[in-house]
C-alpha cells in the first residue's frame, strides 16, 4: 500500500483545504524546512506526496485539473513514444518515456529541484526522440549500398544505414 499511497492520499485533504488553497510554495520543501505550519501542524505531515501538495497549494478544484493534466500529458507522451517506436523500429523513445513517466505522473516534479530538472530533461528528450524517430522512416533516403568487398573493412557497418 505504501507504493500506491500517493495515488489516493490527496483525497484525504480535499475537504480540509480552502477553495483557493494556501498558495504556491506553501507545501514545498522550503516551507517544510522553514517550519511553516497550517493550523498548528507541520506542512510535511499534511502533504508528503506531490498530488497532496497540489491540493494544499492550489485548492481542491485547481489541483484536480492539474493532476488530470499531468496524467493526460503522460498518456499523450506514451502514445507518441509507442508510435515512434513502431514507426522507426528503435526503442529509444519508449526508453526515454519510461525514465520520464514516474516523475511526470506521480513524482515530486514540482517540489524537489533535482527530480524536477531530471524529470523535465527526460520529458524533453523523449519528445525530441518521438519527433525524430517518427520522421526517420518517412524522410529517410534510400539506403546506400556498399560493395560487398568494402563491408568487412567498415568499423561499424550497422551505422552505415
Amino acid at each position: 500500500m505504501r507504493a500506491l499511497h500517493g495515488l489516493y492520499d490527496f483525497l484525504r485533504v480535499m475537504g480540509q483545504m480552502p477553495v483557493q488553497g494556501y498558495g504556491v510554495g506553501m507545501a514545498g520543501n522550503g516551507a517544510s524546512i522553514a517550519g511553516v505550519t497550517l493550523n498548528g501542524v507541520n506542512i510535511s505531515r499534511i502533504a508528503e506526496e506531490d498530488w497532496t501538495r497540489h491540493v494544499v497549494e492550489l485548492g481542491p478544484a485547481l489541483a484536480v485539473v492539474f493532476i488530470a493534466y499531468r496524467v493526460t500529458f503522460a498518456g499523450w507522451l506514451a502514445s507518441r513514444a509507442w508510435r515512434a517506436m513502431l514507426a522507426s523500429g528503435d526503442s529509444l523513445p519508449l526508453i526515454l518515456f519510461v525514465c520520464a513517466a514516474v516523475p511526470l505522473v506521480h513524482g515530486q516534479i514540482t517540489g524537489h529541484g533535482l527530480v524536477n530538472g531530471f524529470g523535465w530533461l527526460f520529458v524533453g528528450m523523449c519528445m525530441a526522440a518521438t519527433r525524430v524517430m517518427g520522421l526517420a522512416r518517412a524522410d529517410s533516403p534510400a539506403p546506400i549500398s556498399t560493395p560487398a568487398s568494402l563491408a568487412p573493412d567498415l568499423p561499424f557497418p550497422n551505422l552505415m544505414r
